[in-house]
């Protein structure tokens, strides 16, 4: 028996199920122009809420077509990643070329205990073609593929007995100081997340025609605050806009870091 019928391909793998919550929420602010654009169109014809709809299902439906087009294994000399329904690639990185294996995870992703595997060669091209993507695995299974990449040894030569690969041991390198969260409320990145909540929200009550001045509650508020003087009414909205901004600057620093 030769030694390429006593060891089989290892046999093709999915991401994890959790990614089907994540891709449609990545999917959407990618195709936030294009719905714009559907809404827009559709709102000239009377339908805008029906096309904004149709825009919606479409965008999420592609979302779930990433999870189940794509595929990896890992074989004894290559890293590969199969994926595309209509457009089909695949992406292979050599084992002997591995330089770099970097675990990511965003706020998303930590939420649903998830992580992104980045494997590199070294290179840094424009059609990235030295780093293939697992995202992606859970937190345990990317920490496993990680040490196995990294930390493999050399093949035997023929006659030595083959030795299981020793993981090494962690090395911290840096730590970050939690007092520097008190320069987070001087960033920007407050006025630039509720900047695009607040336009998002205006162009979505525009194009369902919601007229806020219809509720008695919200009318109610309006009358309460006209009540008062126009200076004081002024004060107290730059304070609670400032205030407002720094803590979105806040949670984006400390979910950034």
């Amino acid at each position: 028996m030769s030694e390429a019928e006593a060891a089989p391909a290892p046999e093709w793998q999915r991401l994890s199920r959790r990614m089907l919550l994540v891709h449609p929420i990545q999917e959407i602010p990618r195709a936030l122009p294009a719905l714009l654009a559907v809404i827009v169109a559709g709102s000239r014809s009377g339908n805008g809420q029906l096309w904004a709809l149709v825009g919606v299902a479409f965008t999420v439906g592609l979302g779930l077509m990433r999870w189940f087009t794509t595929r990896y294994r890992i074989t004894e000399d290559r890293v590969e990643v199969r994926q595309g329904l209509f457009r089909r690639r695949l992406l292979a990185v050599s084992r002997d070329r591995l330089r770099t294996v970097d675990v990511t995870a965003h706020a998303l992703h930590r939420l649903l205990g998830l992580a992104r595997v980045s494997i590199g060669t070294g290179r840094s091209d424009r059609e990235r073609g030295g780093e293939v993507r697992l995202d992606g695995l859970t937190f345990d299974e990317a920490e496993r593929l990680r040490d196995e990449l990294l930390h493999r040894t050399d093949a035997p030569t023929r006659g030595a007995a083959a030795s299981p690969a020793e993981p090494l041991p962690e090395t911290e390198i840096v730590r970050l100081d939690s007092r520097w969260i008190r320069y987070a409320p001087f960033t920007l990145s407050g006025i630039v997340a509720v900047g695009v909540v607040a336009g998002f929200a205006a162009n979505f009550i525009n194009e369902a025609h919601i007229d806020l001045r219809e509720g008695s509650a919200l009318r109610g508020v309006i009358d309460w605050i006209g009540s008062f003087p126009v200076a004081l009414v002024v004060v107290v909205a730059l304070v609670v806009g400032v205030a407002v901004v720094a803590l979105a600057s806040t949670i984006g620093y400390v979910l950034a870091f």
